[in-house]
């Protein structure tokens, strides 16, 4: 069997995102299974600086990009490109013999109804809610449009994995759909030769591209509401980016360190020195990779009780306290210190269990025996010869991305 993995985002290839990590693994781990054909956008190059006009004020053309009529603008001129490209694509992917699409969906792309149309069978990988991403970022008189668009793609889809628990607020009532987590790599687990949280001080470790909806500012309003002599017992180690304004507010309450971005071959080093990962806050329905390279690591989890996270995790060592409370989070800190939190007990069981469910591995085998049905093959006949021979290396995609894109571009 022939598997196109179509990728229509070139954001999503920014090798410093979460996505183009699960799309590095997803391509490694299905072209382990059978023969992989991908369609993926080159790497995107880095962006400059944003450039600032000299004139003071909005101008008129600043103030009209505001309104919902420019915004419905932008909306028809995106579906019209979309179009296209979803047409040419569904060409090149059936052109190529595949029998299968795994597609990673993205705002209001129209690729995989193309897809159906020439009858090949579709799965979407669904991460987030794509009507909400899009309404977040402009104003448009045809953005109530958005989430019925992207419900009738779910629903026309052959099968949707929602990466988290989305499909408790699609509530689709088709059988269609299947909740999955993101995966972990086997070299992240490491065995602890130290009990997690014993020493001082106590290590928490926060690991982000920091943004809105994690709600940083809960760290500091917790810490603010220790005593000074559980401050001094405390270090926050700080990894990722977009962490300016919470090492201001944080300063003069606890010692922080700030590691910057660590690539995936050196996370492991830094988190087994770790005794906690801290999940300030988190979208209620999405999957939280940092949660699983928390866990892989040993380290203690201490999280927010989202509906995702309680869905998967509950009784499995999560440490939760409640959403959106820095009292609630400032209490489990204070219980850590206090050693009255079995740290190593719940931070082993947690290790084991995504050990056990959540290695990338694990997650795809699951995924492609689904796929296998679809396609009404045997899960087992996999193992065929990939259509790259390096697909599984963690690097070859951006290769594949490359060539991909040439393809595509001598078919213009």
């Amino acid at each position: 069997m022939r598997l196109a993995y179509v990728v229509t985002e070139a954001g999503c290839m920014d090798p410093t995102t979460g996505a183009s990590q699960h799309i590095a693994m997803g391509m490694r781990e299905l072209g382990k299974r059978t023969e992989l054909v991908p369609f993926v956008p080159p790497v995107p190059k880095p962006s400059g600086p944003a450039r600032v006009s000299a004139q003071g004020g909005a101008s008129p053309l600043a103030r009209l990009s505001k309104t919902g009529v420019w915004g419905a603008a932008r909306d028809l001129r995106d579906v019209w490109r979309m179009v296209q490209q979803g047409r040419r694509l569904a060409r090149e992917i059936d052109q190529a013999g595949c029998s299968v699409a795994y597609v990673r969906v993205q705002g209001l792309h129209p690729v995989s109804l193309f897809l159906r149309r020439r009858g090949v069978k579709v799965v979407l990988e669904a991460n987030g809610l794509q009507h909400v991403s899009r309404q977040s970022r402009f104003r448009s008189l045809l953005s109530g449009l958005y989430r019925p668009f992207e419900r009738y793609v779910y629903r026309e889809a052959d099968h949707v994995f929602f990466v988290g628990s989305y499909g408790q607020y699609w509530q689709l009532d088709t059988a269609n759909w299947t909740e999955v987590e993101n995966g972990v790599e086997p070299n992240l687990f490491t065995e602890r030769q130290v009990p997690v949280g014993r020493a001082r001080p106590l290590r928490l470790v926060l690991l982000a591209r920091l943004v809105g909806h994690h709600k940083a500012h809960l760290l500091p309003e917790a810490f603010a509401l220790l005593d000074p002599d559980l401050r001094d017992q405390i270090e926050l180690h700080l990894v990722g980016s977009g962490f300016e304004q919470l090492k201001e507010d944080l300063r003069p309450l606890v010692r922080v360190e700030d590691h910057g971005f660590v690539s995936r071959d050196a996370i492991g080093d830094l988190m087994q020195r770790m005794d906690c990962g801290v999940i300030p806050d988190c979208p209620p329905y999405g999957s939280q990779m940092k949660l699983l390279d928390y866990a892989a690591s040993g380290c203690l989890v201490l999280a927010p009780d989202v509906i995702h996270l309680v869905n998967f995790f509950a009784d499995k060592g999560v440490l939760f306290f409640n959403q959106g409370d820095a009292a609630s989070l400032a209490d489990r800190i204070r219980a850590l210190i206090a050693g009255e939190v079995p740290t190593d007990d719940m931070a082993r069981a947690m290790q084991d269990h995504v050990r056990g469910a959540f290695t990338w591995d694990a997650i795809f085998e699951r995924k492609w025996t689904c796929i296998a049905a679809l396609a009404g093959q045997d899960a087992t006949a996999g193992g065929l010869t990939a259509s790259r021979p390096d697909a599984a290396d963690r690097l070859a995609w951006q290769g594949l991305a490359r060539d991909s894109a040439k393809t595509r571009n001598q078919n213009n």
